[in-house]
């Protein structure tokens, strides 16, 4: 069972991370939108955007059932 704290935690979490991978895809977005010469690069930026919320999300809900991942350099 989630205690009230956990779980208003992870909702926190999750608007702050929403918020700034949303910013983050706008900047993208923008800056392929005005600079057109960088618009193939905007592609790869998304994809590896979207990698890297889909492992931060990962890490945020493993750590809600104890067991975080560990990221050693």
């Amino acid at each position: 069972m989630i205690s009230i704290s956990a779980a208003v935690t992870l909702i926190v979490y999750l608007l702050i991370v929403g918020m700034v991978f949303g910013l983050l895809l706008f900047l993208i977005n923008y800056t392929a939108r005005e600079f057109p010469t960088v618009a193939p690069f905007a592609g790869a930026a998304r994809v590896i955007l979207m990698i890297l919320a889909v492992l931060v999300l990962i890490g945020i809900l493993l750590s809600l059932v104890g067991s975080a991942p560990i990221f050693r350099p």
